[in-house]
């Protein structure tokens, strides 16, 4: 992920002022949902370009900042054997980076299900945020492997999480389409209906917007209005 974090940064820098990300606004959806205006379903679309930012910030964070987690580190590069060794010396398994991702933070980046399991096995908070307010979940989420959801879920991290603007784990498992990912989202508990801040958009509308025929009558199934 280090020459993916070089790229990720070039293709992020005109959307970063003073080291926050800021939204980046894409074309106006000409799709209706529900009657609902073209200007409220393309707001999905402009919030794909704001969450890939996020979760960069999350899973590739500063490469080369100093006095990073060792542990973290080790996860980062995906080195089995340092986190075996690291894990039975009995290293601090949610010392972050500078920039707040754990380890597992990289483990669900990774789709690395073992490690991930390990570090939970260890004790490692499944709910931490790394400094964009990014938790483990929502990582998984946009990730799409429905059995890192579950072990986190069954690990104690909270179903609705959200992004700071109120983005859930259900929306971002519906953008990419994932729908064994929402199924295991709403067997949880997550609230189908939920909106977030911005300009109150669902799990649903985003479907609609990406047009995830699959993900909306997933969805449906499990409640959506």
């Amino acid at each position: 992920p280090e020459r993916g974090a070089a790229r990720a940064a070039g293709r992020a820098a005109s959307g970063v002022t003073s080291g926050r990300f800021v939204t980046a606004v894409g074309p106006i959806a000409r799709a209706h949902y529900d009657g609902r205006t073209a200007t409220r379903i393309a707001a999905a679309d402009a919030m794909k370009h704001r969450l890939s930012f996020l979760l960069a910030a999350s899973a590739l964070g500063a490469i080369s900042a100093a006095h990073a987690g060792e542990l973290a580190d080790a996860a980062m590069r995906g080195d089995g054997p340092a986190i075996e060794r690291l894990l039975a010396a009995h290293a601090d398994v949610n010392e972050p980076r500078p920039d707040g991702a754990t380890a597992l933070h990289w483990a669900v980046y990774r789709n690395d299900l073992t490690t991930a399991r390990a570090l939970v096995k260890a004790g490692a908070n499944v709910t931490l945020a790394n400094e964009a307010g990014v938790a483990p979940l929502l990582l998984a989420a946009e990730r799409g492997n429905p059995d890192m959801l579950a072990l986190l879920l069954d690990a104690g991290a909270p179903v609705d999480s959200t992004l700071r603007n109120g983005e859930t784990a259900l929306m971002m498992a519906t953008r990419t389409g994932n729908v064994p990912a929402i199924d295991v989202l709403a067997q949880h508990g997550a609230d189908i209906n939920a909106r977030e801040k911005l300009r109150g958009t669902t799990a649903l509308m985003w479907a609609a917007a990406y047009r995830n025929a699959d993900a909306a009558s997933a969805l449906i199934g499990h409640g959506a209005d």
